[in-house]
């Protein structure tokens, strides 16, 4: 019989668990749905022995413990298409591990999961941001400066 071996730890290419481990973390910012949550508490447990012995072995799924750890923040991004991309392409360029973002697009499925998503609108008549993060969350912004100051807060 042939199986294939998965691995528990990341490589050049992370594992499937740490990739999952990061995704569950994601969508749990993004929805507060808590099977996500006890869904990443099961791999945490189940490779916690794994990564005492071996830290450096777990690099992305570590990356997702310090994103539930936090301080995390989740960023929706509304605007025109021609607009948002500039924000994007700025975004791209900084390491940002504790932020999870969404492009408010015109898709109902996405505005069930998320709360309050409809209500997000452009203000300004510029792309606007809007920030939470620990609980709390911030008056929508209209520029990258004012984001990234938000993030140096925490």
């Amino acid at each position: 019989m042939l199986v294939r071996q998965k691995d528990a730890y990341d490589s050049a290419l992370p594992s499937g668990n740490s990739v999952q481990m990061l995704n569950l973390q994601r969508i749990y910012l993004l929805t507060g749905n808590s099977k996500n949550r006890e869904a990443s508490l099961v791999l945490e447990k189940y490779f916690a022995p794994l990564m005492e012995r071996s830290p450096a072995a777990f690099t992305m799924f570590l990356s997702g413990f310090t994103l539930k750890l936090g301080p995390s923040f989740e960023i929706i991004i509304v605007g025109d298409d021609r607009d948002v991309s500039g924000v994007i392409d700025a975004l791209r360029k900084k390491y940002l591990p504790n932020c999870v973002f969404v492009l408010k697009l015109d898709n109902k499925i996405l505005n069930e999961l998320i709360e309050n998503l409809e209500d997000k609108n452009i203000v300004n008549n510029q792309v606007t941001l809007y920030v939470c993060g620990d609980g709390a969350c911030y008056p929508p912004i209209n520029s990258l400066k004012e984001l990234f100051e938000i993030l140096k807060k925490r």
